[in-house]
């Protein structure tokens, strides 16, 4: 379940005194959302923001984020918050690569909060945990709105993280390491560390569930991915086999359409978080994806505009989720330029209109997909 305090969703303005005097919380809404309510500690809090354009005229939005322009901080409760940040690209000097937000619109950013790390001025190591010690902590975000570089505050939420017990504490004595952690919190190495990905993923491949496999599983995905991009043929990669057994990945056949889009890092890198407790047209599925990951997702006319989704709140790569729509063998994805339909597979010899619609997703199986992919 998704964390978010529903009150005082408007953001305030912070002022430097060189602005302009605006009524600036009449036009950007900032709201921050978890990902669930409790976690462990060494555990990836993901975050997501929503900026909404709350005024009469078009705001400059970020296309992507980097490291630290959406600033976090975090306390417990009661305490003065401190900025979290991940180590990395500062915010820039100069307006980022932006796209006009139209009034009433929203744009949508995805965090991941586990640790930081980067080098002192002597050269040595600075390694924290966002959130290193059982308790409770709040949190909230500060959004700047560029070119002018005004301060949008969020609403402010609460998580519980607890010590690890059991398996988890057995995973998390062999994760609790800086280069390690490293990994985890952008699925990238640290000065060539190709140790790091050949332990997460024998660390996936030798303990059935833990309270960190969600985590694992996005930072191998996105180190696998670039991997494929840079060799394609799959075989040739080191430690591919080990790496695709850990993220159960089944080498395609050649005519899979999937291998076309093995170059579009969007679909890994993204994530998606969702829930549709009750059947959802397509349509109204796609265009949520389409507004949270900023890839468009269509149906196409020759799918039937009565297939619907049904899922449990779900956290995914936005490769898995599409798949989704695939698993069946009735539907596919063609590209159109940077966008995405889904449409139909021509049936099988011997196969009957009555055998395709059997073959339609299920809830179950739409659980089961996201169960067998994303253990938790």
């Amino acid at each position: 379940m998704r964390v978010s305090t529903p009150a005082a969703f408007l953001a305030v303005a912070l002022h430097t005194g060189l602005l302009d005097s605006l009524d600036a919380a009449t036009k950007l809404a900032i709201e921050l959302e978890s990902d669930k309510r409790h976690y462990v500690v060494g555990e990836t809090v993901i975050l997501e923001v929503r900026v909404e354009n709350t005024g009469g005229a078009d705001l400059p939005a970020w296309i992507d984020i980097l490291d630290n322009q959406i600033q976090i901080f975090l306390a417990h409760p009661g305490a003065v918050a401190d900025q979290f940040t991940i180590g990395g690209r500062a915010i820039p000097s100069v307006v980022p690569n932006t796209i006009a937000l139209p009034p009433g619109e929203s744009k949508y950013y995805p965090l991941r909060v586990l640790h930081h790390f980067s080098l002192s001025s002597n050269g040595g190591a600075i390694s924290t945990l966002a959130f290193p010690e059982s308790g409770e902590y709040e949190i909230f975000v500060k959004y700047p709105l560029f070119p002018k570089r005004e301060m949008f505050e969020s609403n402010r939420i609460r998580i519980r993280v607890d010590e690890p017990k059991g398996v988890d504490a057995e995973v998390w004595k062999q994760l609790n390491n800086e280069k390690i952690l490293f990994f985890l919190q952008r699925g990238e190495l640290w000065l060539n560390s190709q140790e790091v990905p050949r332990k997460v993923a024998e660390v996936l491949t030798g303990v059935p569930d833990s309270a960190y496999h969600s985590t694992m599983r996005w930072a191998l995905g996105r180190h696998y991915h670039r991997l494929r991009i840079e060799n394609p043929n799959p075989e040739d990669i080191e430690n591919g086999k080990l790496f695709r057994k850990a993220l159960g990945i089944m080498l395609q056949h050649p005519s899979d359409r999937w291998e076309e889009f093995v170059h579009d890092e969007r679909l890994y890198v993204r994530r998606l978080v969702f829930a549709f407790p009750d059947p959802t047209p397509l349509d109204e599925v796609f265009a949520l994806a389409t507004r949270k990951t900023g890839v468009s997702l269509k149906r196409d006319p020759t799918v039937s505009e009565e297939r619907s989704l049904r899922a449990q709140q779900c956290d995914t790569s936005l490769d898995d989720f599409m798949r989704i729509f695939t698993a069946g063998g009735y539907s596919t994805w063609v590209r159109d330029g940077r966008d995405y339909r889904l449409v139909p597979v021509p049936p099988l010899p011997g196969s009957t209109p009555a055998d395709a619609q059997e073959n339609e997703l299920t809830p179950r199986q739409v659980r089961e997909i996201h169960e067998k992919t994303h253990p938790k």
